[in-house]
């Protein structure tokens, strides 16, 4: 498929508000099945954020995507920035950004969500304020730089019982971003990549740990893109975030990245314990802490 063209800033925003604001919704139905007063339940829902910036007309929309460090699980996966909802914290500040919606949606999507209905619009501020919250204490993203586009269908993960809900944002000027203990860095992918066969692979997945929903297995190979970043680095896109990543350019830009040859190449990784369990830190192991320096969070 031919890469569309993506340097005309304002087209590209309008294609995504109108594309997304046509795109059905399972926000409500998910959420009305979490029991918000059990541990499990209250673990089992994700809001994430799409976070789209404009560096240059030359390059187009990238993609600002965050590599999670050694300290916490799914270490060195890519992943849209976001976490596990508040249910009190976040739908008290759903509620401000309810009553002051102007300053963190697109004025023409706030109007297509807001046509679903009240409890779709306060859905939608509540997990907006729970991604928003997580990029702000995982990258300093400034929540008031952040126009949301629309809302994608959720993603149920494979590994263990949880259930993404996207959001797609555009995030104006330039941010700074400044990664807490969470984060090794900010990983800038540029869209026009997502359109080229010679970025695609084959990730091979191995784990001692059984996995609960296909304990049987071991070994297991997903699609996935192959980027090399500006330190010269190489990043793996795979998993959950690949999938959530294809829904939006397949429902914006009519893109299935199942048509195009793959360039043959296979990477391999291993899943630690922690990923499996998806256990996590309570607080930043002290050995970090002496690397870092100081923690922003």
């Amino acid at each position: 498929m031919k890469s569309p063209d993506l340097s005309d800033r304002n087209a590209v925003i309008e294609r995504i508000v109108s594309r997304l604001g046509a795109v059905p919704s399972d926000f409500d139905e998910r959420l009305r099945r979490i029991n918000w007063k059990e541990k499990t339940g209250r673990a089992s829902a994700a809001a994430i954020l799409l976070p789209l910036t404009f560096p240059s007309d030359r390059e187009g929309f990238s993609l600002a995507l965050i590599r999670r460090s050694a300290s916490v699980p799914q270490g060195g996966d890519l992943s849209c920035p976001g976490g596990i909802v508040d249910p009190f914290t976040d739908r008290m500040t759903g509620r401000f950004l309810s009553w002051f919606f102007p300053l963190f949606f697109h004025p023409r999507a706030a109007s297509l969500l807001r046509r679903r209905g009240k409890t779709f619009f306060r859905n939608v501020t509540f997990l907006l304020a729970n991604a928003l919250r997580e990029a702000r204490e995982e990258v300093g993203l400034n929540p008031f730089r952040v126009s949301l586009l629309g809302t994608l269908p959720c993603y149920s993960l494979i590994m263990f019982a949880r259930t993404m809900f996207p959001l797609v944002g555009f995030v104006r000027g330039t941010p700074r971003f400044r990664t807490n203990w969470e984060v090794d860095k900010v990983v800038s992918l540029p869209l026009k990549n997502f359109f080229s066969p010679d970025s695609y692979g084959t990730c091979r997945v191995a784990s001692d740990m059984p996995v609960p929903a296909q304990p049987e297995r071991t070994t297991w190979e997903f699609p996935c893109l192959i980027h090399r970043d500006g330190d010269g680095e190489e990043e793996i896109l795979w998993g959950a975030t690949f999938f959530v990543i294809m829904s939006f350019l397949e429902r914006v830009f009519d893109f299935d990245y199942t048509r195009l040859p793959r360039s043959g190449r296979t990477v391999a990784k291993t899943l630690r314990t922690e990923y499996v369990t998806g256990t996590a830190f309570r607080s930043p192991p002290a050995v970090f802490l002496a690397q870092k320096g100081s923690i922003q969070k």
